[in-house]
């Protein structure tokens, strides 16, 4: 290796992170936010001109939450001269200590935040929550509303979670998808688009937690309530490592609090079996679910993929052919059903998220479990020595077995 490679290697390293200002410009029909940084790259959100009075245009509050993942991720100092909320900053040590419970790959870093404010010219009062038109943010959306308290408005963002070919294609018909399931709602669904996935090295899963709530920071202008909807049945006592954010929900959430905005969880404890049958009694629930891992052109639940199969197996368990026949292609889900069912079985010996599907699956069958469960134990015991070629064939023709 030549000197000028080491040179390269030595100086080339970001040595430190400088939060210096916010960035906002003003386009026809469109706001391009942004951070003027120094040692990374910039994150960079856009949403309609429409929303101008959303946003918080007083600190760079929403690029702190990001910037600090992002410097524990390189390793390097962050410096923040803009102003940011006092009471946010004085939890920085603190998010640090659960991002590196989460994720032991981070290394703690210094943060030095010389502009830190507690007063602010303006101050929000809207409550808000992501809507996708999926169980959790279904869930979320109508307790609210039965607790008198409904959603002043919801946030459809795209900060990873729709892939990483035709993303604006899928973005777009994503949310016309949402928007179609929330007619039965009052309140508006903002689109908030951003560039985190190109910038956090991190992938979505290990991050959507900080990645979703940095776009209703930055809306808090008006946004004072932000609920985000958890997956999980069970209230955690304790941080371990995980490859999914969800985990620390609960620990993490308190601690995203500024003088303007707080962020809470929704739905922690509830299994995905009570949110269904939760939803099924609400007159607001129009039946329409979209629950789809693919990324279909027009926005549709393709039946196949886990997440499909998970909700179309807990459906037809419950008795709730109705939501099916509304989101789902009925008559290929009766074809496949039994299919599926050895799909979940198998999946949960080694998945947490599919447990509860296989507890009901087997509660169903009865005596039969105890013929049928070594099976499904070998099955799951095989399945990660399976050729690839094999798993190649199984994932792209019957994803619903794998």
């Amino acid at each position: 290796m030549g000197w000028s490679v080491y040179l390269f290697l030595f100086w080339g390293r970001n040595t430190v992170i400088v939060l210096k200002e916010l960035k906002i410009t003003k386009k026809p029909d469109v706001i391009e936010v942004s951070a003027d940084v120094d040692g990374a790259d910039p994150f960079e959100f856009q949403l309609p001109e429409k929303y101008d009075a959303f946003l918080d245009d007083e600190s760079v509050d929403a690029f702190l939450l990001l910037y600090t993942w992002h410097a524990m991720e390189l390793g390097v100092p962050l410096e923040v001269a803009a102003p940011v909320s006092a009471k946010f900053a004085g939890n920085l040590d603190r998010i640090q200590k659960v991002f590196l419970s989460l994720c032991p790959a981070l290394r703690k870093v210094k943060i030095t935040c010389v502009n830190a404010r507690s007063v602010w010219r303006r101050q929000g009062s809207f409550a808000s929550t992501g809507f996708s038109g999926g169980v959790d943010s279904w869930f979320t959306t109508l307790k609210a509303i039965q607790n008198g308290r409904p959603f002043d408005c919801f946030l459809f963002s795209s900060t990873g979670q729709h892939g990483v070919h035709q993303v604006e294609e899928v973005f777009q018909s994503r949310y016309q998808t949402a928007l179609y399931a929330l007619s039965s709602v009052s309140g508006n669904l903002m689109k908030l688009e951003s560039n985190i996935d190109r910038v956090l090295r991190h992938g979505f899963m290990q991050t959507h937690t900080i990645r979703n709530l940095a776009c209703a920071l930055l809306l808090q202008g008006k946004i004072r309530s932000y609920l985000y909807s958890s997956a999980y049945d069970f209230i955690p006592d304790k941080i371990t490592p995980s490859s999914d954010m969800a985990t620390v929900e609960y620990f993490l959430l308190p601690l995203i609090v500024t003088e303007r905005f707080e962020a809470k969880t929704a739905g922690l404890g509830a299994s995905r079996t009570e949110k269904l049958v939760y939803l099924s009694g609400r007159q607001e629930f129009n039946g329409k679910l979209y629950v789809c891992t693919e990324k279909r052109i027009p926005a549709t639940n393709c039946g196949t993929c886990f997440k499909c199969r998970r909700t179309l197996l807990l459906l037809a368990y419950l008795g709730l052919d109705s939501v099916i026949e509304q989101s789902f292609d009925y008559p290929a889900f009766k074809k496949r059903k039994w299919a599926m069912e050895l799909g979940a079985l198998v999946a949960a010996e080694n998945s947490v998220p599919e447990y509860e599907v296989a507890d009901i699956i087997y509660r169903h069958w009865g005596s039969r479990t105890r013929i049928v469960k070594p099976l499904i134990s070998a099955l799951a015991a095989i399945k990660p020595h399976t050729p690839t070629s094999l798993q190649w064939r199984i994932k792209n023709h019957y994803p619903y077995l794998w």
